[in-house]
């Protein structure tokens, strides 16, 4: 059936694709009898790492390719054939590192990498020197280099960076200076809407890679910032914490909260909050009481998420919270265009199989 209707969509512009890979490069075969040229392709096989072939494709402006195993050739060969026209990637895979050679960075206008950064790595140097029509740059990484030396070398790269990630998925690194270098990277950028700092552990990263209040006091300098998710930092006091979050931040997540009593916790955030503040999220931490969390920490967001959970927030006329938990159908296909209907479609970072 897909092999006579896919040639006949004559205004085909962007497609995704996700299911067992023998039943992908089926699909791959049949996407190459198509006459018309595409904009963007997303491969996300769901099972087994087997080899793919794709398409002879050279004109694409959109990619992204999502994995668990499996070797790069035939990605990077892609990669390699299109290098001169694409602008947005999402490559994701934790066993490859980042291929430098074969996409062209100066190009990019958003870009999004999972995978390792190992020792001799000069990835983060590659994107900084060579990225300055970068956008929006999202990295989650398996870090093994010492970074720090590399974002030292280039602190006014990126001039164009509105959207920031950081996720470290694990490090076998000791870089006292990573997060003060990176915190030096970020001051004063005005022009950044959303930061996500993100570590497995606070106090490792605060004992191995600088991870301290100094992070967070770079926040009062992003003075346009509206989405903010980060781990809070091990020595930053509760109280004190949400006074440095700018006043322009909308939608708020919070990861691995340093106690299991979540509601007093959150009571001493309250004062401090950012008062247009639409949307909270906990995430990694225990929350046995969602509404209380809520109703003493941050009555005034429409949206709350612990987790993989979604809620609306709604108040009665005595002014009590209530949480009204999301279908799980609603949070697997539609919890984009909910986001959007809540003005809170910037709380969530763009996912790879979403088109430009």
């Amino acid at each position: 059936m897909l092999a006579n209707a896919i040639p006949r969509l004559n205004n085909l512009k962007n497609v995704h694709c996700s299911m067992r890979w023998k039943d992908m490069y089926s699909f791959l075969r049949i996407l190459e009898t198509i006459n018309h040229r595409l904009d963007g392709l997303s491969l996300m096989p769901t099972d087994g790492t087997g080899e793919l072939k794709f398409p002879k494709f050279k004109h694409l402006t959109q990619f992204a390719y999502s994995a668990n195993g499996g070797n790069p050739a035939e990605v990077y060969d892609f990669l390699l054939r299109n290098k001169g026209t694409i602008r947005t990637i999402h490559l994701q895979n934790l066993n490859w590192t980042f291929p430098s050679d074969v996409i062209s960075i100066r190009n990019l206008t958003h870009l999004d990498f999972l995978g390792t950064l190992p020792p001799e790595s000069r990835a983060l140097a590659d994107i900084l020197s060579n990225g300055h029509q970068l956008e929006s740059l999202r990295l989650q990484c398996l870090l093994e280099c010492s970074a720090s030396v590399q974002f030292r070398d280039y602190p006014k790269a990126l001039p164009f960076l509105r959207h920031f990630s950081l996720t470290l998925l694990g490090y076998r690194v000791n870089d006292y200076d990573f997060f003060p270098s990176l915190s030096e990277f970020l001051r004063g950028r005005t022009h950044l809407r959303t930061l996500q700092l993100i570590v497995p552990s606070a106090d490792y990263a605060h004992k191995r890679l600088g991870y301290d209040a100094n992070v967070w006091g770079v926040l009062p300098s992003l003075t346009n910032l509206r989405t903010l998710s980060a781990t809070l930092p091990k020595d930053v006091a509760a109280a004190v914490a949400m006074w440095l979050v700018p006043r322009t931040v909308q939608c708020l997540t919070l990861h691995a909260l340093p106690t299991d009593d979540t509601v007093s916790f959150v009571s001493q955030l309250r004062a401090g909050l950012p008062p247009h503040l639409k949307y909270v999220g906990i995430s990694q931490s225990q929350v046995h009481e969602p509404t209380a969390v809520i109703e003493h920490g941050f009555p005034m967001v429409k949206l709350a998420r612990f987790d993989d959970d979604y809620y609306t927030v709604t108040r009665a006329v005595e002014g009590q919270v209530r949480l009204d938990e999301w279908p799980k159908s609603r949070m697997r296909y539609n919890a984009t265009e909910w986001l959007e209907w809540f003005e809170c479609e910037e709380a969530e970072w763009r996912d790879p199989s979403e088109f430009l």
